[in-house]
């Protein structure tokens, strides 16, 4: 998974993802997400700091 970006809107996080799998890619809004029986590794880093 890959964020391609986001915002929080009411205090909730939106996330704008691309997913990818065997022999295929998914790309869009990431409303839930279940893992079951295969690996996942997510990493989501802050664009900016608020200083």
């Amino acid at each position: 998974m890959t964020v391609d970006g986001g915002e929080v809107v009411d205090g909730k996080v939106h996330l704008h993802v691309t997913l990818a799998g065997e022999d295929i890619v998914v790309a869009g809004h990431l409303h839930r997400a279940t893992v079951r029986d295969f690996f996942v590794r997510a990493y989501v880093s802050p664009l900016r700091t608020e200083r």
